[in-house]
């Protein structure tokens, strides 16, 4: 495709100025590349604005602060356009920003739309604009200096349409009458990037934990929180400290002394001298962790009454889409209801995200039905 006309911005003065032109602009098309391969956080290295006719990409590193910047992204009178945004808005408030009051997610909007869930930004300007977005430039290193031609049009791309989409999208969301509940949605996202998930549910993202049941859940939930913990304090990704398919052996087989974990397959003579001593002691101290908390983690197929309250509630997400044309994209997923489920059976489990606005006021009553017909009941714990 042609080159895309755009602003380079490497200095603070010009930064300046291009953020005092674009203050009046009722909306925003943003987006950022970054490098986040060998550490725990995100390393900006270009930040790229668009008001639908003028695009500018902007150094984050060449500029003395980007407070003039984050002005923009927190004006509730400036809608920020922004795809698949959570990465993005997690970049900016590590970067110092504050709430972004006024974001519409086009991904987002998509879902309420019905054009897929997680579409991904060259699928969605297809759709919509007829072109072909090549991804030659995904793989880039966004820190090098000077960066080609064809990287900064790569870039300039990504809010080359959003604008347009964006609008075109609201309009449609306004005819099916879904625009607030988008508009809740991504605030919902911003509101859970800014508090994050919380290291005690770090294990929800190993691979395969619903394999781990009973004590080997429970070491697993401390052994994915610590993990967490020590990834963030190293600025390193977790995977680099301890791959999940070795914290999940070891959270099953449960070793109680050096020798047993240095038998474990994966487990390397680092990670046996930097984390060795730490991941028995974990473990070792669990029951009394748990006894003392009265805490103790539990699987949702424990409960009586939970499968059958599972399915129905996963039956009714598809009946409201069918009765009320809500997207099932934007309906609560098997997880959400798990842990939903969870959070009501013993209720100090962490409540999903999103059990507000229009899910609580559309979904709290048939859930409570489904939960008392089934007889599914809270626990002592």
């Amino acid at each position: 495709m042609n080159n895309t006309p755009f602003n380079y911005i490497d200095c603070q003065k010009d930064l300046e100025q291009c953020c005092l032109a674009l203050q009046a602009s009722p909306l925003l098309s943003v987006d950022t590349e970054f490098v986040r391969e060998r550490t725990y956080y995100s390393q900006p290295g270009l930040i790229q604005v668009s008001d639908g006719t003028t695009i500018s990409l902007i150094d984050p590193n060449a500029c003395e602060q980007l407070q003039v910047f984050f002005d923009l992204l927190e004006s509730p009178d400036i809608r920020i356009a922004m795809h698949s945004s959570s990465e993005d808005v997690e970049l900016f408030y590590s970067m110092g920003c504050g709430t972004i009051e006024n974001l519409f997610d086009t991904q987002i909007a998509a879902a309420w739309l019905g054009e897929g869930q997680s579409i991904s930004l060259q699928r969605l300007i297809e759709a919509h604009e007829k072109i072909l977005i090549p991804k030659g430039h995904s793989r880039t290193n966004w820190l090098q200096r000077p960066l080609t031609d064809a990287q900064l049009n790569y870039a300039a791309v990504d809010v080359l349409y959003l604008n347009a989409i964006c609008l075109r999208q609201e309009a449609a969301l306004v005819k099916l009458g879904f625009f607030d509940f988008m508009v809740q949605d991504c605030d919902l996202r911003c509101e859970k990037t800014a508090i994050g998930e919380g290291d005690n549910l770090a294990y929800l993202k190993v691979k395969r934990a619903v394999t781990a049941i009973d004590d080997g859940l429970t070491r697993l939930q401390h052994l994915a929180s610590w993990r967490e913990r020590q990834a963030r304090k190293d600025d390193k990704p977790r995977q680099h400290l301890i791959k999940d398919e070795l914290l999940l052996a070891i959270s099953l087989q449960s070793p109680t002394d050096k020798n047993q974990l240095s038998e474990m397959q994966g487990v390397t003579p680092y990670i046996l001298r930097r984390y060795g001593q730490k991941i028995l002691e974990i473990i070792s101290n669990i029951p009394q962790v748990s006894a003392q908390d009265n805490q103790p983690v539990i699987s949702l197929r424990s409960l009586p009454g939970a499968g059958k309250t599972l399915n129905d509630c996963r039956d009714l997400m598809k009946q409201i889409n069918n009765q009320q044309q809500i997207p099932i994209e934007v309906l609560p997923s098997k997880r959400w209801l798990e842990q939903f489920l969870l959070h009501y059976a013993v209720n100090w489990y962490p409540q999903p995200d999103g059990w507000k606005g229009w899910r609580k006021q559309l979904l709290e009553e048939p859930i409570q039905q489904l939960i008392t017909k089934n007889g599914f009941k809270q626990s002592a714990g």
